[in-house]
This record gives structure tokens, C-alpha cells and sequence, in this order.
């Protein structure tokens, strides 16, 4: 019997959408992949469903480092002999260069502006969206994920359809997160291990996730010295553990049909983005794909024509099968029908809205077709891939007319491919937040339109963004050279008198190196909300209360702000002495988030400063009932029971603050309202 559907969450809407549609028309043969004769492919009543069917995903995977897609590192031997016994599809290209948005694609096969999962973490798909799981599920298939990151976490909704969703930890201790990501080998083991529980004639649906190429890079162990990049290492590492799957999950004889590929590619430094995010250009949108199933796909078949990875979706179904109008109606098409009906005159899309919902420039969406690559943001750009597959010279001014017909078939896809409301607003932790910052990605919402023609362009503000970064290392060195990161703290105190007043003295100059770049920042981007919180938590380190106080609230009514910034707007609000509004805001943050340790404390102290101990009691038994563990918890608990036997002498009771939690409401601002009554001269 199938379980149940996951219930989606009661969140807010979010981010304003636009659509996107498929249509036909005839245009430029010029530069057109050739067209490949048909394959004789089987037919579904000609072949046996397999017993397994596969969706192999390596994160961050560059085409051109595939040794099948020409790369010379030597890699990937199991890819490549997987693409010799099966097929190789040359142009396929990620929807983003993210990874929420793309692998929803791929188990959706539809494009994100219908399904709604724009950025990482900042959305979830709720449980109207139909994904081949469920199909999978329904047709009384086993079912189960194995992921290598948080970043596809189960509360993001791709969980929908598995009988088993695992991935890594995400349990919190404090306000951090202890696990973000986890090796491949580690998800082969636990792949193997549920497998065992599959039994003969069972039939099963895989999604395996391998996280290993993503920044950071670094050599797993036993690959030393093998490579010249840590990122090539970390692309063989991923393929020897594929190797050790299949031969686990073949390993008594069962057939097993795979499709693998990749969410996007990395940058590496190429086009000024050091990782990915932001451009969409091949280096990121480029990716591997090969489906491997003897006896359902000709061997060593290289297929030229464009596709997406939208087409995973109908391809697993059609391999397995199973009819594919379970799916949402959409442009993709199943890759066995690309192979046995090739054309060449479809078009592709692509998309980035990270720079927008990060650093509020203008989104960036791509059409690839007839093997021209239009790239549309503020100002388009146009490239002919053959000719410069490094997309180093735009062809925009020579070709004008070209342009003016590709934004036409951009202009159609947006009109034809309406939203199909799965989209749910995800309120990120501010935990979450910290990790996904520390992998590069930084999300807010916002109600704004992206494609405002008065946001930079994000070419041109691309070094912008290496700035910012070098700004925040800066911050974190000047704080722990000052003695002022909890970490450090105690090794800082034991140091001597004389090289502790000298180490303040290094970081003070540290955070003025930051505060300069902050300003160059700030001067060329003023509605760049990171550079806010970069801004304000260095003013606030500097002791400079006031200008802090500015920076944070600019930031908190700007966009929803997660709970570390309104935390560090309290605290400013509280150093200029507006307690009432500190209290508000840090009612907001634990509100925000439950687990927010530090908030609870300053309530807690605030009012028993105030010698107002029942309502102190409260926030110390919503800090009980909220602790991240259990050590934390009987901690605060023997706290609250010292209070309670207090009040408990004197008969009074617990004091609930009557508008708690306030969350309908963004603060007005102390400063905004200061400035407002001296324009007008109260």
C-alpha cells in the first residue's frame, strides 16, 4: 500500500516568480548540431523491466572533466566505460547552477520557474509537486534516496515518493550545524546496506547522491598525488565508488538501468566566479549524461542533440516501464525517445537567480539552440559554441537579428510555462544559513522583481563578490586576533599581557582593511543585503553601535532577515538604549528560530535584571524546552527550577509576555523614526 504523502508546511509565500514555456518556430540552421539517424531503440513491450533502476548523481561535475567528454585527467574509468556501453548525450545542460533547484528538476522533469525551487534552502516543494518516486511507488517499486548533503536535506521535499530518504545529520549543537555534507563512500555503504533488504523479484528506484566534488576541494585519501587538481581527485574518488555500487547492486545477478549526471559544473576561477552560483555559463551548465542499460539502449552511442536534465524524469520512468503521464505536463522528453527521434532544433533553458536573491542583482537566464548560447540578463550576450566553447567572445553586436529571435524563444518559453504552485517559502535556521555560507550560498527572500533593469549586472559586479568574501575572512581574523571569537577566547586569555595588547592591535587594523572594502562594496552596490551583514557585524565587533544599528536594520527591512541579524540588531538596539525594541527583536529571533540559545539567555537575564523573575521564567522554560541537547537542557532546567521554587514562595506565576511571538511585523526602525521627527520638526 503506498504511505501517505508528506504534508507540506504552512509558510509564507515567497519570492516573486515569472514563467517559462516551450514553443516551435523555425529559425537558423546556422551553426545547428547535425542530426544523428534514428536508433533502433526497443520498444517497452520488447524488453524486461529491469530489477533496478538508478538516478546517479556527482555534484559539481564539469562535463570537460569527464574522460568520455574528452577530459585527459583519466578520472573516471568507470563513466567512461559505462558511456562506451551506453549513451553518451554531448549536450546536456543543468537548469542552475545549484543544487535544490536542478536535482528537482530531475525528479520532476520540469523546469524551476513551474516547479518554484529557485536557490537552494530558501524554498521547499510542498506535496502537490509529483515526483517519479510517488510513480515509482505507486507501481509498487521499492524505493529509497541515499544523499551526500544537507543541502538536499528531507525538509526541502524531495523525500516525497521514498519508502527511505537518508542524508546526512543535521542536528544541532548550539547555534551550529555538526554535519553539512558526507563522503561518497559513506553512501555507498548505506545504499548497500538497505539494499540487502531488497528481496528477490522486488523491484527497486535508486537516487544516489555523491557530494565530494563540491568546494572545498580536497584529496580523499588514497588518491594522493594521482591528479593535478584536488577537484579531478575528487571526481575519481566519486567514480570509484560508483564502480563498487553497481557492482553491489549487481552482484546476484540482477539487471540495473542507469542514468547518471551531474546538477551543474564549477567555474573554477573561469569568467571571475572562483566556484558556481552565479553564471551560467558551460563551465556550470555543461554536465555529464549517460544512460546505461544493456539491451534497452544501443552501446556507444554518442547522441549530439540538445537536452536537459529535465528529461531524467521521463527516462527513468520509460526505462523501467511505467507510463510517464504521471508527471506534470512539460517540455521534457524521455532520452530514449531524444536517441530514437533526434531534434536538433529544440530548444534549452537555463537559469541563475541567486544573484538576486544573494546580492540583489539582475537574475541571469539562458536559451541554448541551433548551437547558439543567448545569455539574458540586464543586457544579453550571445555565443556560438562550437566556435568558442570557452564563451570568451560575445557575437551579440555582430549578430543582432539572432539575438532579437532568441529572446523571442526566451520571451515564448517564459509565456508558455506557468508556475505549478509547489513552491513553499522554507524559513532557513540561522544554523542552516552558516553552513550554506560556508559552501558559498547565500539566500533571502525577497517580494521585489528580479528582472529590474536597474540592478547591476552581474559580470559587472562579479570582483564585488571576492570582496566581500576577503571582507568577511578579514572580520573573522580581526575578531580572533582580538580575543573576540568564542572558539579561541581561552587560548587568547592565556597568552601574556604584552602579546595579547599586541595582537588587538593587528586585528583592530584587520577590521579597518574589512571596513574598507566594505565601503568600496557598499559604494558601487548599495542594495547588496550580504554586504549589511558583513557591514553591521563589523561595526558592531568596533563597538560603533550607532552606524551598526543602521546597517542592520537597512538589512531588516529590507528582506526577511534569519535570526543572527535581527540577534545583532537587538543587541544594537540595546547599546543605544532602546531596550523595548531590543526585547521586541529578540522575541523575533527565538521566534525565528527555537534553538537560538543565545537569545533565550539575554531575555532571561534582561528581565531578572529588572527584577522581573516570572517573566524570566518563561523565557527560561522555552530555553529548557528548545535546548539542543540534553546536557544543555538539564543545565537550564536546574536554573528554571531554582527560580520556580523562588516564585512558587511567593505565589506568583509564570508571566507569558502577552504578544509573544511577534512575527507580523517588521520593526519600524528607532533611527527611521528619529529621522522622521526631526524632518518635521517635533
Amino acid at each position: 500500500m503506498t504511505p501517505p504523502r508528506r504534508a507540506g508546511l504552512n509558510c509564507a509565500a515567497g519570492a516573486a516568480l515569472f514563467s517559462l514555456a516551450l514553443t516551435s518556430c523555425n529559425e537558423p540552421s546556422d551553426g545547428a548540431a547535425p542530426k544523428a539517424s534514428p536508433a533502433a531503440t526497443p520498444s517497452p513491450t520488447d524488453f524486461a523491466p529491469p530489477d533496478v533502476v538508478v538516478l546517479m548523481s556527482f555534484d559539481t561535475t564539469r562535463a570537460d572533466h569527464v574522460g568520455a567528454y574528452g577530459a585527459i585527467a583519466r578520472a573516471t574509468p568507470t563513466l567512461d566505460r559505462l558511456a562506451n556501453e551506453g549513451a553518451l548525450f554531448e549536450q546536456a545542460r543543468a537548469v542552475a547552477p545549484l543544487t535544490m533547484p536542478s536535482h528537482t528538476s530531475m525528479l520532476t522533469g520540469v523546469l524551476p520557474p513551474a516547479h518554484g525551487i529557485r536557490t537552494n534552502g530558501l524554498f521547499e516543494l510542498s506535496d502537490q509537486a509529483r515526483l517519479v518516486s510517488e510513480l515509482f511507488q505507486e507501481a509498487g517499486w521499492r524505493t529509497a534516496a541515499f544523499v551526500g548533503t544537507m543541502i538536499l536535506d528531507r525538509r526541502y521535499g524531495l523525500d516525497q515518493g521514498f519508502e527511505l530518504y537518508d542524508g546526512p545529520t543535521t542536528e544541532r549543537a548550539g547555534d551550529t550545524l555538526n554535519v553539512i555534507e558526507r563522503r561518497a563512500d559513506v553512501v555507498v555503504e548505506r545504499t548497500l546496506q538497505w539494499f540487502t533488504g531488497v528481496k528477490p523479484g522486488e523491484r527497486a528506484f535508486l537516487f544516489v547522491h555523491f557530494y565530494d566534488p563540491h568546494a572545498p576541494y580536497e584529496v580523499p585519501h588514497g588518491f594522493e598525488g594521482r591528479f593535478k587538481e584536488a577537484y579531478d581527485a575528487e571526481i575519481a574518488f566519486c567514480d570509484a565508488q560508483l564502480d563498487l555500487l553497481l557492482r553491489g547492486l549487481g552482484a546476484d545477478g540482477r539487471n540495473v538501468a542507469l542514468v547518471m549526471t551531474s546538477d551543474h559544473g564549477d567555474s573554477l576561477d573561469q569568467h571571475g566566479e572562483s566556484t558556481h552560483g552565479i553564471f551560467i555559463y558551460d563551465a556550470t551548465a555543461h554536465v555529464p549524461l549517460i544512460v546505461h542499460a544493456p539491451g534497452r539502449v544501443p552501446a556507444a552511442r554518442r547522441v549530439s542533440e540538445p537536452v536537459s536534465i529535465t528529461d531524467v524524469a521521463p527516462t527513468l520512468l520509460e526505462l523501467a516501464g511505467l507510463a510517464t503521464d504521471g508527471l506534470a505536463a512539460t517540455a521534457a522528453r524521455s532520452l530514449l525517445q531524444t536517441i530514437a527521434q533526434p531534434d536538433a532544433d529544440r530548444a534549452i533553458y537555463v537559469e541563475s537567480l541567486l544573484p538576486f536573491h544573494s546580492y540583489r542583482w539582475h537574475p541571469l537566464q539562458a536559451l541554448v539552440w541551433n548551437g547558439w548560447k543567448l545569455i539574458q540578463g540586464r543586457d544579453p550576450q550571445l555565443f556560438r559554441l562550437a566556435d568558442d566553447p570557452q564563451e570568451a567572445h560575445d557575437r551579440g553586436p555582430d549578430e543582432p537579428d539572432l539575438v532579437a529571435r532568441m529572446q523571442e524563444r526566451l520571451r515564448a518559453l517564459v509565456a508558455e510555462s506557468a508556475a505549478l504552485g509547489w513552491q513553499e517559502n522554507h524559513s532557513l535556521t540561522d544554523a542552516d544559513r552558516a553552513a550554506l555560507a560556508k559552501l558559498g550560498y547565500v539566500a533571502g527572500a525577497s517580494a521585489e522583481d528580479p528582472f529590474d533593469a536597474s540592478l547591476p549586472e552581474p559580470r559587472e559586479r562579479i570582483g564585488d563578490l571576492a570582496l566581500s568574501m576577503r571582507a568577511r575572512e578579514l572580520v573573522q581574523q580581526g575578531r580572533v586576533m582580538m580575543g573576540l571569537d568564542p572558539a579561541t577566547a581561552a587560548s587568547f586569555a592565556a597568552l601574556p599581557e604584552a602579546t595579547r595588547l599586541q595582537r588587538q592591535e593587528q586585528g583592530r587594523q584587520k577590521l579597518q582593511e574589512a571596513r574598507a572594502l566594505v565601503a568600496k562594496v557598499r559604494a558601487a552596490n548599495p542594495r547588496d543585503g550580504e554586504i549589511d551583514k558583513i557591514e553591521g557585524f563589523l561595526l558592531l565587533t568596533l563597538g560603533d553601535f550607532t552606524a551598526a544599528l543602521e546597517a542592520f536594520e537597512r538589512l531588516c527591512t529590507s528582506e526577511v532577515a534569519e535570526a543572527g541579524s535581527r540577534f545583532n540588531l537587538a543587541l544594537c538596539y540595546q547599546q543605544t538604549g532602546h531596550e523595548e525594541w531590543a526585547v521586541r527583536e529578540m522575541m523575533k529571533v527565538v521566534a525565528i528560530e527555537p534553538r537560538f540559545t543565545k537569545a533565550y539567555e539575554w531575555l532571561a537575564q534582561y528581565h531578572g535584571q529588572k527584577g522581573e523573575h516570572a517573566r524570566g521564567a518563561f523565557w527560561l522554560q522555552q530555553h529548557a524546552k528548545n535546548a539542543p541537547n540534553a546536557e544543555e537542557r538539564r543545565r537550564i532546567d536546574r536554573m528554571l527550577s531554582s527560580v520556580m521554587r523562588e516564585l512558587k514562595k511567593r505565589g506568583v506565576a509564570i508571566d507569558v509576555p502577552p504578544d509573544h511571538p511577534l512575527l507580523e511585523k517588521l520593526p519600524e526602525g528607532v533611527l527611521a523614526r528619529m529621522r522622521a521627527k526631526e524632518a518635521g520638526g517635533g
